[in-house]
């Protein structure tokens, strides 16, 4: 499931009951580790995802996971490292802030309020960071040294999260909407070809029809949930932004995303704001 599932939420006691868990795509394993083969020790019990697992039920296990993952996290034993804090132009907080993905689907946000960067799961678990040196602070409440890392033209493209003396690398998914200023769509045709695929994402996809602009990844998990209420009457799709994020290996649906492209969307209930996120030949892998 990924370091961030197995050490930050698989904990005893922490999982639904066991006929709980067949709901979200999960099963559990009868294992006897090699050591244990030796000492004649009894068997152990794993939690893994089940070979059929839907698209549907992926889908709950990751809202479970982003709703659990915070308050599931053990909060370090050890006091945190005692580290000299250094000043830092708080007008250069706005170059970290944005969405972080520590595991698939599962996002770790950065913000500032103009005086202080703060960082944390969606909606909880925020907490101050430090700052030690130039783009490296220190987050307290994990006890971990975050570092961000820039490309050649100086732009934030991930975190090295530091703890433990282990170390591992958070791609940065992309700024916060809110901060970006709508440009004019450099192509039309290809925006109407996302609303296309939105179009049809809102009816329901299937397998044995093709769905132009869709990647096939996509188009398999997508089509055995059903319709995307949410993109149902859709009135207007808005080009507000691109960026580039190939080589940050981010993926959704098994394609490797190389642009995420920002769009305001308005349909007949409610006005909002989407990522989509394409592959390296142009298909929509994934939306946020």
């Amino acid at each position: 499931m990924g370091p961030l599932y197995d050490q930050w939420v698989l904990k005893p006691g922490d999982l639904p009951v066991e006929q709980e868990l067949g709901k979200i795509g999960l099963g559990q394993v009868e294992q006897i580790p090699a050591e244990q083969k030796k000492s004649g020790s009894s068997q152990t019990v794993s939690i893994q995802e089940r070979p059929d697992i839907t698209h549907a039920q992926r889908m709950l296990l990751d809202e479970w996971l982003r709703s659990q993952v915070s308050e599931s996290m053990p909060r370090p034993h050890d006091p945190p490292t005692p580290l000299a804090a250094v000043k830092i132009d708080p007008k250069s907080y706005d170059d970290y802030t944005g969405r972080y993905e520590l595991a698939n689907g599962v996002l770790f946000n950065v913000t500032t309020d103009g005086h202080v960067l703060s960082a944390g799961f969606p909606d909880r678990d925020g907490a101050e960071l430090t700052p030690v040196s130039a783009d490296t602070f220190f987050y307290t409440r994990r006890n971990a040294q975050l570092s961000f890392l820039r490309d050649s033209q100086g732009e934030v493209t991930s975190i090295l999260w530091k703890k433990g003396g282990q170390q591992r690398s958070v791609p940065r998914v992309g700024p916060y909407i809110h901060s970006m200023h709508a440009q004019p769509d450099p192509d039309v045709a290809f925006t109407q070809r996302v609303r296309t695929v939105l179009d049809a994402l809102s009816e329901g996809v299937h397998l044995d029809t093709k769905t132009p602009g869709l990647a096939p990844g996509a188009l398999s998990d997508y089509s055995s949930s059903g319709p995307v209420h949410g993109l149902i009457g859709i009135r207007s799709l808005d080009y507000i932004a691109s960026q580039d994020v190939g080589g940050r290996n981010i993926e959704r649906h098994n394609g490797k995303v190389n642009r995420i492209v920002y769009y305001k969307l308005v349909t007949r209930k409610a006005t909002e704001y989407l990522m989509i996120y394409l592959t390296s030949d142009g298909l929509v892998t994934d939306f946020d």
